[in-house]
């Protein structure tokens, strides 16, 4: 009788305070992720900027980040043409929506901290005459932001990627970041393409830097103001 009262005790004593006990109450210690090598401050004449906080080295992988969300590539037109699946009739069909309004569907799907992160970048212009009393109003802030800081994701469209778009543009003899899309992963990856210094600011290149000079000049002249080194 002691001797089951022994082992009963016994397995008790491994479930509440062993291994397999920490497993079921989520108690079991997760390997911390490593800090990353850079921080967000503030630039003067750029607004914010991504510094590295120790030397990195070339290759090394600096985001790997998910979309808050991927809108059509021609979120800038009046109408969008989406293509929507429709399994009960396994076809497809295509709805049109104005943009404002999918980004205003898009905001209720984001959680207050996703939309906290989306409304805290920077954009270019709005629509004239839109007043923060417009039930839109938000729906077409997001929509700026989106236009101002997509970044092409694939076949889907574009992306909007909160902490990679802290990064500012660089010129071809300055850039010294890359990003690229995983279409398995639904991330965007960004790595160094060469070794960065610690207090140097990381940069990435908006556009093709193989253009000629000329077009890439008029486009740091009127697409990029102050976000360019």
């Amino acid at each position: 009788m002691w001797t089951f009262l022994a082992a009963a005790f016994s397995v008790l004593l491994a479930f509440f305070f062993g291994p397999f006990a920490k497993e079921s109450l989520g108690l079991t210690s997760r390997p911390k992720e490593p800090p990353r090598p850079y921080h967000v401050v503030d630039i003067p004449g750029k607004g914010k900027g991504v510094i590295a906080t120790r030397d990195i080295t070339r290759g090394e992988l600096l985001y790997n980040e998910s979309p808050l969300f991927i809108v059509p590539s021609q979120s800038g037109s009046s109408i969008l043409v989406l293509l929507v699946d429709i399994p009960e009739a396994n076809q497809s069909a295509s709805v049109s929506i104005p943009p404002a309004e999918l980004m205003g569907n898009l905001l209720q799907t984001l959680s207050e901290n996703e939309r906290a992160a989306l409304f805290n970048l920077s954009f270019v212009r709005l629509p004239p005459n839109l007043s923060k009393d417009d039930p839109d109003y938000d729906a077409q802030v997001a929509l700026a932001i989106t236009q101002t800081n997509g970044i092409a994701a694939g076949i889907r469209g574009v992306g909007v990627f909160p902490n990679i778009s802290r990064m500012n543009h660089g010129c071809s003899s300055a850039f010294n970041a890359v990003y690229s899309w995983r279409e398995g992963e639904q991330k965007m990856v960004v790595h160094a393409i060469k070794p960065i210094k610690q207090g140097q600011e990381i940069l990435t290149a908006y556009f093709d830097t193989r253009r000629p000079r000329q077009e890439r000049r008029l486009v740091r002249k009127y697409v990029l103001p102050g976000h360019w080194s």
